[in-house]
């Protein structure tokens, strides 16, 4: 019997020895799958986290461009041309400043006839006197200056630029144009041509150009009229 009791206890601690080897490999194995899914949730969180991250980085961006083009337009607000004054001129009238050497003249050439000593008017003609005021608090410029008659719906044929305007600055222009047929010129010459606005194109400090006619609401431009793509 003492045979049979030995095999039976060889038996039971080899089945045991089984069982123990058995639990180690399952435990190492489940450690490593711990591993396995800590690491995985450590990788989704680090992307999630580089993300949001991105995204705020993308919102911090247009937030700073959009406050840029407020204050780019705010300061364009501040940039104007309005009339002071203007007058007839005859025909046969030199084709000088009436309004002094304050003033930028700026006369289309075909409007006059060069003679002896001096060129003259072919026919009557408007001097306006035109003031552009920087009230931005940067420099402006080139600036382009023409005139609009919203009765005709035209520009003037004649545009001048001027190199720029300082901050808190101004300057004027003495525009010449001609009276079309049909107007009385012995009228005041407030009444005639009633509907000419200034226009004016200029360029920020930051190069955006931008548009005005008379104190309409400024116009945001790709690119100056007369600037080459």
């Amino acid at each position: 019997m003492v045979p049979c009791c030995c095999h039976l206890r060889d038996f039971v601690r080899a089945v045991l020895d089984l069982q123990w080897g058995s639990i180690a490999e399952w435990a190492t194995a489940g450690i490593a799958l711990l591993a396995l899914v800590a690491a995985g949730g450590s990788a989704y969180f680090a992307h999630t986290a580089s993300a949001a991250a991105r995204q705020q980085a993308r919102a911090a961006e247009t937030a700073l461009a959009a406050d840029m083009r407020t204050r780019a337009e705010a300061q364009a607000r501040k940039v104007y041309a309005i009339e002071i004054q203007r007058t007839v001129s005859e025909p046969g009238h030199p084709e000088i400043s009436l309004f002094g050497d304050s003033y930028d003249f700026v006369a289309d050439p075909t409007l006059s006839t060069y003679g002896e000593d001096h060129s003259s008017f072919d026919s009557h003609v408007l001097h306006i006197g035109i003031e552009v005021q920087n009230g931005s608090d940067e420099i402006v410029g080139p600036i382009t200056m023409a005139l609009f008659d919203s009765h005709a719906n035209t520009h003037s044929v004649y545009d001048y630029r001027y190199t720029a305007i300082l901050p808190g600055q101004a300057h004027k222009f003495e525009i010449i144009v001609e009276v079309p047929r049909g107007y009385d010129t012995r009228l005041p010459a407030e009444e005639i041509m009633k509907g000419l606005q200034p226009v004016i194109e200029f360029r920020d400090s930051s190069g955006q150009w931008w548009s005005r006619r008379g104190l309409d609401p400024i116009q945001r431009l790709a690119r100056g009229t007369h600037e080459t793509p």
